[in-house]
């Protein structure tokens, strides 16, 4: 169903940062999805000097995908590429990448995401994580 030519969500955003969730559609509509979990990723590994740490793609984490797949999409080819050894693409979240991923996600999720006791746990490997980290996807 479409209302102005903007795809209606089939998700609550219930007990989430309200700034996330039309940038979360915006990125949905950009790719024409009609639903968050056509996003096309299956599971995101980001590995940093503390380790490595995977996440499935499923219920809770489709709007961490849609901002992973939106930005490797706007990355160059120079920036991003395909890891032949681990069968994903990569990049690097560099300081960009995190400053664009704290607009998508708001201010309250990501200092939520810093907490130990944090539901966020993507979000704190793509944010915290000590050194660089690599986000690895497939």
């Amino acid at each position: 169903m479409t209302e102005k030519g903007l795809i209606l969500p089939k998700f609550k955003p219930d007990g989430i940062d309200p700034a996330y969730v039309p940038n979360s559609l915006l990125v949905r509509n950009k790719f024409g999805f009609q639903d968050e979990s056509e996003v096309p990723i299956k599971k995101i590994v980001v590995r940093n000097a503390c380790g490595t740490y995977p996440f499935e793609i499923g219920e809770g984490k489709y709007k961490s995908a849609l901002w992973v797949w939106a930005w490797f999409n706007k990355l160059t080819s120079a920036q991003k590429g395909f890891d032949t050894e681990k069968s994903m693409y990569r990049f690097v979240m560099d300081d960009e990448a995190k400053a664009n991923a704290w607009q998508y996600f708001g201010k309250k999720t990501c200092q939520d995401a810093a907490r130990e006791d944090t539901k966020h746990g993507l979000l704190n490997a793509l944010l915290y994580g000590k050194g660089v980290p690599y986000v690895y996807f497939l």
